[in-house]
């Protein structure tokens, strides 16, 4: 299920969660806009976004995120998830799994500082 999660998404990226509010426009449905950094990319190269968009609805498998938190993105090329697509806290099975695949680069980041 995971190698499905990882080959149907443009983007797979672990990233800190640092905000979540609720956005909508005149010409769009309502949705939950996160606002992420330290993102560490897995498929698809770095994003060029740093905020991520779900429904807001479980319904239409909208995610319920932590802030702050860290997670596994599954997205497409604009960042929208949802939670149908594997998006998940980086403390999941697959999560650690996933993490271990990157962890030089993310020790990187933590000597950092970031």
């Amino acid at each position: 299920m995971l190698e499905d999660a990882i080959a149907g998404a443009v983007h797979v990226f672990q990233a800190r969660i640092v905000g979540a509010t609720v956005k909508k426009h005149w010409f769009e449905e309502p949705q939950f806009e996160i606002e992420l950094e330290r993102i560490i990319p897995y498929k698809g190269g770095q994003p060029s976004f740093n905020v991520a968009r779900t429904p807001p609805e479980s319904s239409m498998c909208g995610a319920s995120v932590i802030v702050p938190e860290v997670y596994w993105f599954f997205t497409d090329e604009n960042g929208f998830f949802t939670k149908c697509g594997s998006t998940q806290p980086a403390y999941t099975k697959d999560g650690m799994y996933l993490t271990r695949q990157i962890l030089g680069e993310l020790t990187k980041h933590i000597r950092a500082g970031e």
